[in-house]
């Protein structure tokens, strides 16, 4: 596998799409540089836009992923690879670990500019370094299951464009799926605060009421609740907002963060494996 996995390495650092997903990663980070100090300033901590590479990663590696694959189908070099005597799951596997290190080389690009820029800014990180690895340690493995799922889609569809539009919905449903359950948790069981604007009274003016201590109906609660959070967890493109936020509302779910990820990657990877196994290449 070692001689695929280097020959996919060597397309992806000449490949046009590699350098374009360096570039959006490190034009993203000079953006956060320059927006939050313009309106944070004083306030603002590296700490706070250092992890936003695991957030953004979904789309981008999904682009790179569906053309990448898509062209190694289009070109006839997975075929030729398995006429070569190379097995169905090295293959794979091959190609997992290029958009995996893919995902790395676009990541260390922001967390470069991130460095260079944001540190003259608002000065180094200040979370303890024991946080800072951890991190670290499960924005890679986040990566990876990203990773993991697009490969995935990537290698099953032989068509470029149909592979990649495909890559592209599955990050977007990722992404909507985070925002829709983060929107549902985030309602509070009770009302806080002094007074509410109801629409409009009898004489036509805003009236103002008072619902503070009264639950909230749009609460999520008990298993309800339970299945939401697990899903939310679960999702790699939540534990990125997570990660990037260094925040959760139970950070004890976070410690569950890395065996998530690595079932997305063994079970996503497997059934990759064993689907692509069965697959007719024509």
């Amino acid at each position: 596998m070692n001689n695929l996995f280097w020959a996919n390495i060597i397309r992806l650092w000449k490949s046009r799409l590699t350098g374009l997903g360096i570039a959006v990663f490190s034009g993203l980070a000079l953006v956060l540089c320059i927006d939050h100090y313009y309106y944070f300033r004083e306030d603002m901590i590296l700490d706070g836009i250092f992890f936003g590479y695991v957030y953004i990663a979904g789309i981008p590696v999904s682009v790179l992923a569906g053309l990448f694959l898509g062209v190694e189908y289009g070109d006839g070099t997975i075929r030729n690879k398995l006429i070569a005597g190379h097995k169905r799951s090295t293959v794979y596997l091959a190609n997992f670990f290029a958009v995996f290190v893919a995902s790395l080389m676009m990541s260390l690009a922001y967390i470069g500019v991130i460095c260079a820029v944001g540190i003259p800014m608002f000065g180094g990180l200040t979370s303890d370094w024991q946080i800072i690895v951890l991190m670290l340690f499960e924005s890679v493995l986040t990566l990876g299951a990203v990773s993991a799922l697009f490969t995935m889609v990537g290698m099953l569809w032989q068509n470029k464009a149909v592979s990649a539009a495909i890559c592209i919905l599955l990050a977007f449903g990722l992404q909507m799926l985070t925002i829709a359950v983060q929107s549902k948790l985030a309602a509070k069981e009770f009302y806080e605060g002094n007074v509410y604007t109801s629409d409009v009274s009898n004489d036509g003016e805003i009236e103002m009421i008072s619902l503070e201590g009264q639950r909230n109906p749009n609460y999520v609660g008990g298993t309800k609740r339970v299945v939401y959070e697990f899903i939310y967890d679960f999702n790699p493109v939540s534990q990125g907002l997570q990660i990037a936020d260094m925040y959760a509302e139970h950070p004890k779910h976070m410690g569950l963060f890395p065996l998530y990820s690595l079932i997305i990657i063994f079970g996503g990877t497997g059934e990759g494996i064993w689907l692509f196994g069965r697959k007719d290449l024509k």
